[in-house]
């Protein structure tokens, strides 16, 4: 997964260029133009979600993981006292104690990237990630495990054709790497690099890759969620061009942000039902349900197809 971005780093020829390369997303693993991925939600949202068109994206750190975003900073400090070991040269040596102190007074800890002012005109600011949640698991039993009611399954996945689910600037697709042996080996061939390119004074340009690749990292006991995340960057500055309203809801015991975003309803090509008892009454009111909201059924006709999870559970 690592191995275009590492020689995208590796080709830079000068802080312009690898500006030039991150406004063209090469640090990140290309998206497939026929990715597929699975919203997996509960049947009231399900509900919502066809019917409105659109999908919540939430803020980053309201998330089920509490070191959501952060996380990378650790496999961050364990490549830093690893290099710390091997190299000798003056530049390192000040690099590693700026690192050091710019980790001591938390400065690594928020995102800042360039973010438009205008139509026409960026600025380095810092800004909030809103996420929507996707997986390439299109039955997985561990991602219905999310969705357990009262000892029962109570679960929907939509499959949405991710190059075409929505229109406009702005969005960014990212597949998470859980690999801690790959995440190191992106985190060490970035600081060389950087360090090639600016120098040791070089820790701004090493925090604006650790807020770019923030919600790229995760921890290796999330590897079953086989994420993809489709992200959005909301500057803290309300002077930003901004088009999407925050919205706030009640989640786990406390206030999370949101925001809702409106996607093609062409780009779901499936829905899957998770594990129930009654699969063939499950699917034919489903089925009726999306041809009340306007989507083909038709098996001649482009159809959205509905599907019953494969998984033999007993209930």
């Amino acid at each position: 997964m690592i191995d275009s971005i590492c020689n995208n780093l590796r080709a830079v020829t000068d802080y312009f260029d690898l500006d030039d390369k991150k406004r063209a997303d090469a640090f990140y693993e290309p998206v497939d133009v026929n990715l597929l991925a699975y919203h997996y939600t509960t049947p009231e949202a399900f509900l919502k979600i066809v019917e409105n068109g659109k999908l919540w994206f939430t803020r980053s750190d309201c998330l089920n993981d509490f070191s959501e975003g952060q996380y990378i900073l650790t496999v961050f400090k364990d490549v830093l006292e690893k290099m710390h070991q091997e190299r000798q040269d003056e530049d390192f040596e000040v690099f590693y104690k700026n690192a050091n102190y710019e980790l001591g007074r938390g400065a690594f800890h928020s995102s800042e990237g360039l973010l438009p002012k205008t139509e026409t005109h960026h600025i380095l600011t810092s800004y909030d990630s809103y996420v929507c949640c996707l997986s390439t698991e299109e039955d997985s039993l561990q991602m219905w495990n999310y969705y357990m009611k009262a000892n029962a399954y109570e679960g929907y996945n939509i499959g949405f054709r991710i190059p075409s689910m929505f229109t406009g600037g702005g969005f960014r697709v990212v597949k998470v790497l859980y690999s801690y042996e790959e995440q190191c080996q992106l985190m060490q061939t970035m600081i060389e690099e950087v360090l090639r390119i600016y120098g040791k004074n070089c820790c701004m340009a090493i925090h604006s890759f650790l807020s770019d690749w923030r919600l790229m990292f995760k921890h290796e006991a999330f590897r079953h969620e086989q994420e993809v995340r489709v992200l959005l960057r909301v500057p803290h500055d309300k002077s930003f061009l901004s088009q999407h309203e925050i919205k706030f809801r009640s989640q786990h015991g406390f206030v999370a942000p949101y925001i809702e975003v409106e996607f093609n309803k062409e780009s779901i090509f499936r829905v899957t039902i998770g594990p129930v008892a009654d699969s063939k009454f499950a699917a034919q009111t489903c089925l009726q349900f999306l041809a009340a909201e306007g989507f083909s059924v038709d098996r001649m006709n482009s159809p959205v197809e509905v599907w019953v999870s494969d998984i033999p559970v007993r209930f």
